[in-house]
């Protein structure tokens, strides 16, 4: 799925890439960002299945009440961070995201992030919303 700025000049993807749901419920996410040619990035994270369906319930509370908050963390928490948030009073939101990773050498541990955001198209709110919750997993029967 994509979620991109109000201009289009900036998006932010996310896929499913695997999923555990016996031992330990969780989905790993491949998320990508490329912010107004500033920067691109990619980052791998996993976040646990409850943590994910919270977000998407904080996402459609957003999407009724048109104020609110709704912010995903990875597993580990440096990896990836998702805020989607009322800007105004207006009903407009605006995502704010941080990929990070941490590489590891035979001498030292090295952090990096990249972090940014920008304004959501409010036209396409809804899409955003419906977006990420299509990208649950459907329940084996």
């Amino acid at each position: 799925m994509e979620v991109a700025s109000e201009g289009k000049d900036a998006r932010l993807t996310v896929e499913v890439t695997e999923g555990e749901f016996i031992e330990y419920p969780s989905l790993n996410l491949l998320v990508t960002v490329s912010d107004e040619g500033f920067c691109e990035a990619r980052s791998y994270a996993w976040v646990t299945l409850k943590d994910y369906k919270d977000f998407v319930a904080a996402l459609r509370q957003c999407e009724q009440t048109r104020r609110g908050h709704a912010t995903l963390s990875g597993m580990s928490p440096s990896e990836l961070e998702l805020v989607v948030e009322s800007s105004d009073k207006m009903g407009h939101f605006c995502l704010r995201y941080r990929l990070g990773k941490t590489s590891f050498t035979s001498r030292t541990v090295q952090a990096k992030a990249v972090m940014g955001g920008f304004d959501l198209d409010v036209e396409l709110f809804d899409q955003t919303v419906s977006g990420f919750a299509d990208l649950l997993p459907v329940p084996e029967t």
